[in-house]
């Protein structure tokens, strides 16, 4: 049996057959540089396959990297996606925060500002003792005004009270 003998040139129609390629594409690999040419047509078979098969691998890289970076681009996109939907849930508008916080303040004051409740007038029926009671109310009513209107304050402008960082409250 002999050997075939593979010839030194072939012509773009045979060369593109052997690369499984189309004549055209073989055509274009040439005229970027990526496949040798010689004269009048011909391409050295040997020069065209080791480049086309190096071709060919750097292609598949450069798919493969692009490919796992376009996967990690996608995580991460996915990942802060997530972590905001997370923050948008748990957040709720500045003003949200500053109103309910002043809505809750009018009613908590409010009710210490009221006759006092029947629970504790009926322990308490001497003139003197409900004056005592509510002058307590009415100074626990007064500093919690301040401690509300400040927080409210530290809300809307971010800056703690220079109070509050001496005592070590937040």
């Amino acid at each position: 049996m002999s050997e075939a003998k593979i010839p030194e040139t072939l012509g773009a129609g045979e060369m593109a057959r052997l690369l499984s390629i189309t004549p055209r594409r073989l055509q274009e690999l040439a005229k970027r540089g990526t496949l040798p040419r010689s004269t009048r047509g011909l391409y050295p078979v040997q020069q065209c396959v080791d480049q086309f098969l190096a071709h060919r691998v750097d292609d598949a890289r450069t798919r493969a990297g692009s490919a796992s970076a376009d996967r990690l681009r996608d995580r991460r996109a996915d990942q802060i996606d997530a972590r905001m939907k997370r923050e948008d849930a748990s957040l709720i508008e500045l003003d949200e925060a500053v109103q309910a916080l002043g809505e809750m303040r009018n009613m908590f004051l409010n009710s210490l500002a009221e006759p006092l409740p029947t629970s504790i007038a009926r322990h308490y029926r001497s003139p003197r003792d409900r004056r005592r009671i509510r002058s307590i109310i009415g100074a626990e009513h007064d500093r919690l005004t301040v401690a509300f209107d400040r927080r409210i304050e530290q809300l809307r402008t971010g800056r703690q009270d220079p109070e509050d960082v001496a005592d070590g409250a937040d």
